[in-house]
């Protein structure tokens, strides 16, 4: 449960250090309700968002760590339910996520209850369309299963074509392992069987690899532009500091591509495991 202010302030009173909270586990039923299980797992988002609040204020690394995954996975249950949570209301909550989760510092302001009201009982639940009522009101079972094969193909489909995808498309590539992951992790107790769950740690096990090296090659691209920017900005220095920089930049360079070559073949292993997976909503 979140802690209230006063709670906060006696424990920074007495020189304790705010919680770090993590995730927590989902317990859900097999037989709830799709509408039910989203309550169940954003109001599990949102705890471990406001509950790392008070460490971000005291400007704990790892709070702001956790409270940004906590974003993240409340961004990525609102994708995964998008069908039955749809709508304008739906919409503001998800810019206002977006831009908590891209400008977070310790003096940005949650609006907790704006979250709060709008997974309990906002416009979504009360839908006045007969096939949104029907869709909110089906198992999680069912919608699980749909939505975790419809990502799978997402992300299998691109296993063949992968040593031909270029920057932008490895980056859709990892947001949408990413969302498999968060995904099955919020539905891991919906299908509880022993097999559901060794198949499920050897997709999620995959797909975090997948995901690890495309991250990596993400980076050496963001570093690959800035060591260029850097180099055009410095065209009035000395001729010799200009070559000994450029120098010194191509071996970075050569080392990266050395780097990023190992990557993309770690990603392409990862991938294939992936897909050897049999799925475990199955």
């Amino acid at each position: 449960m979140p802690r209230s202010k006063a709670e906060r302030g006696y424990e920074l009173l007495n020189g304790a250090s705010p919680a770090v909270v993590k995730a927590a586990d989902i317990e859900l039923s097999a037989s709830s309700s799709t509408a039910d299980a989203f309550r169940i797992i954003a109001r599990s988002c949102l705890a471990q968002i406001v509950g790392n609040e008070a460490g971000v204020e005291a400007g704990n690394p790892d709070a702001l760590h956790q409270m940004r995954i906590g974003l993240r996975r409340l961004r990525a249950a609102t994708s995964l339910f998008s069908e039955i949570v749809a709508g304008s209301e739906t919409n503001t909550v998800k810019s206002e996520l977006k831009w908590i989760t891209r400008e977070l510092s310790p003096a940005r302001d949650l609006d907790v209850y704006l979250l709060a009201a709008w997974i309990e009982a906002g416009a979504w639940s009360r839908a006045q369309d007969e096939a949104r009522r029907a869709n909110q009101e089906r198992s999680i079972e069912q919608h699980a299963a749909e939505q975790l094969a419809r990502r799978r193909k997402k992300i299998v489909k691109k296993v063949k074509a992968f040593d031909r995808l270029d920057d932008a498309q490895r980056h859709k590539l990892r947001i949408a392992v990413k969302k498999f992951r968060y995904a099955a992790e919020f539905v891991a107790s919906v299908f509880a069987t022993k097999r559901a769950k060794n198949r499920r740690l050897a997709s999620v096990e995959a797909a975090k690899r997948v995901q690890d090296c495309l991250g990596a090659l993400n980076d050496i691209d963001v570093h690959e532009k800035i060591s260029l920017e850097v180099l055009d900005e410095q065209n009035a220095a000395s001729p010799k500091l200009l070559r000994d920089r450029a120098f010194a930049a191509g071996l970075v360079a050569g080392q990266q591509e050395a780097q990023s070559a190992n990557l993309i073949a770690g990603a392409a292993a990862a991938l294939d495991d992936f897909q050897a997976v049999k799925p475990f909503w199955k």
